[in-house]
């Protein structure tokens, strides 16, 4: 169900991205300052398609942020499975035996014996 849901939010953004692109730009910005397109898409014509592809940015924008929190919301859980090894086999629950290092503690180590005696 994730997964459908997922490829889903794909196709959709990607028909949002579309429809943005195909949009004619309404306001100055950077259209205006180089060579104002605006006007020649006046001259070409194509007045009403804006309002067909500002309706269907709105649709898509809508349906992706509700299938988005659809999805965030009622799928919190993670994985059920994982891929790799579990982490919490390998520990070792006793404590480690504190015993000294040879002749560091324990027994004394014979001292050794100076020459000439």
């Amino acid at each position: 169900m994730v997964l459908a849901l997922t490829i889903l939010i794909a196709i959709i953004s990607v028909f949002l991205i579309l429809i943005i692109l195909l949009q004619n730009p309404k306001g100055g910005g950077l259209s205006s300052a180089f060579g104002g397109a605006s006007q020649a898409n006046q001259i070409m014509g194509a007045a009403n398609s804006g309002n067909v592809l500002e309706k269907g940015t709105w649709i898509l924008a809508s349906s992706l942020l509700g299938l988005c929190l659809f999805t965030g919301i009622f799928f919190k859980t993670g994985p059920t499975t994982t891929s790799g090894p579990d982490i919490n086999t390998n520990v070792n629950t006793t404590a480690p035996i504190n015993t000294p290092a040879p002749g560091t503690g324990g027994t004394p180590m014979p001292m050794p014996i100076p020459p000439g005696n």
